[in-house]
């Protein structure tokens, strides 16, 4: 199995670290080389790590070392390096390798010729410090009137559906506005792609810029009374399916236009049904208006595709401990942040050569359908883990990663599973839904 498209990745990390702004005056021990790759491998990875446990293994690995230094460097020493590669460059190399991946990945996960992208923000627990409280702030809550101690982030992402490909990611305070973070990555948007979002985006000005762009939508809009749009209030009155509706929307120059939107209805039970419990009602709201193109079974199924980017944020916070910063500082937090996201784009590219090779084996499958052979998620992360060391070095041999990686792809592909009729139990709730506890 041929992997010369991860060399290809690695070698345009290393390409575009050569082309943002750094401070690095005396390269010695800490070149801007050995302090991406030490950040790679401290946010890598699915155990836990120190940050000396991450040089001792640095060092291990065949750096050389000056003669008036210690053998392993101090991590007060490794901090002070850190702040020499901004942030904001190391977000400017993720970018570039999403955008550099992104056509290879893209195209092997289309629906309706599109590529499928999901957009939504997840508050991150971060260390407290005197940078941190001011940069993101602290929620309000703990005692009454009072704030909590830790600050919260707010991490808005865009994320291509098949692959998990990070293609754009946004950082704000505790209290910033998703729609803030989702205006902020629209240029990763654009043609040839439907962007998937929940009712945290509902929005006229918003959606009329995304339109803009080019993109299609795919939302689910809120149903309540109090609070939903008009031409969604009389869409559930009339017991229709689905409807094609014309809205005025903000352009974003200034004026109106009008869009024709196509309103869809899923009605479905949430948990147990509780003794007079009215089945609860989904709306999605897409601009995909041809329902030959587009059927509206296949629009349902598509969002719910979109859960793919909450588990590509769990996989960050539980998989690579992102909430487990190693210093306090907020430019280092941000660093960690965006080491993260490289990393999920390097494990996006490993995970395209693998399904590749599942293709080799088992055959051509569908990428969307719910009994296909899919690989071990956390088994690939901790299989990159243990290559780290390997894989992130700007002078590796093409033939000893092809091996690697080849080997490590031929054991996922026999791990992998997959749904067989019959042999899976459907799941149970075993409590009633939230609202309804304690006769709340």
């Amino acid at each position: 199995m041929a992997q010369s498209f991860v060399h290809d990745a690695l070698t345009h990390i290393y390409t575009t670290l050569a082309q943002v702004d750094h401070r690095v005056q005396r390269q010695r021990i800490w070149t801007p080389d050995a302090l991406l790759e030490t950040l790679l491998m401290l946010v890598g990875g699915r155990s836990s790590k120190s940050s000396a446990g991450v040089l001792k293994a640095f060092v291990e690995r065949g750096v050389e070392l000056d003669e008036d230094v210690d053998d392993i460097p101090s991590r007060s020493g490794f901090c002070q390096a850190r702040g020499k590669l901004p942030a904001e460059s190391l977000l400017a190399i993720f970018q570039s390798l999403s955008s550099f991946a992104r056509p290879r990945l893209g195209g092997h996960h289309q629906t309706f010729g599109l590529m499928a992208v999901a957009l939504d923000g997840t508050h991150v627990l971060m260390p407290r410090d005197p940078s941190t409280v001011e940069a993101f702030g602290c929620p309000k809550g703990g005692t009454k009137g009072g704030y909590h101690h830790y600050p919260q982030g707010l991490l808005v992402m865009a994320s291509e559906i098949g692959t998990r490909l990070p293609l754009a990611a946004d950082l704000l305070a505790w209290d910033g506005s998703e729609h803030a973070g989702a205006r902020s990555i629209l240029p990763s948007l654009g043609k040839g792609t439907v962007a998937i979002m929940d009712r945290g985006f509902v929005g006229k000005k918003l959606l009329g810029e995304i339109i803009a762009s080019g993109a299609e939508v795919v939302v689910r809009m809120g149903v309540s009374e109090a609070n939903s749009w008009d031409c969604v209030y009389h869409f559930l009155r009339s017991k229709a399916k689905e409807a094609i509706v014309t809205l005025a929307l903000p352009k974003p120059g200034g004026g109106t236009c009008e869009v024709r939107v196509r309103l869809i209805r899923r009605a479905f039970r949430v948990g147990r049904p509780k003794k007079g419990q009215k089945a609860e009602t989904m709306v999605l709201l897409t601009t995909l208006i041809d329902a030959k193109v587009a059927p509206r079974e296949e629009i349902i199924d598509l969002y719910t595709q979109r859960w793919s980017i909450e588990t590509a944020f769990r996989e960050m916070k539980t998989v690579l401990n992102l909430e487990r910063f190693h210093s306090r500082k907020a430019d280092h937090v941000r660093q960690e942040i965006a080491a993260a996201l490289i990393w999920m784009t390097l494990v996006a590219v490993v995970h395209h050569e693998v399904e590749v090779a599942m293709t080799k084996a088992r055959g051509p499958q569908r990428w969307n359908d719910p009994r296909r052979w899919q690989i071990n998620r956390t088994l690939l992360m901790e299989l990159m883990d243990d290559l780290a060391s390997t894989i992130i070095r700007n002078s590796i041999n093409p033939d000893t990663l092809d091996k690697l990686l080849a080997r490590a792809a031929n054991y996922l592909v026999r791990t992998a599973q997959k749904r067989r009729p019959g042999r899976t139990n459907p799941r149970k709730r075993l409590a009633p839904h939230g609202r309804f506890r304690n006769g709340g």
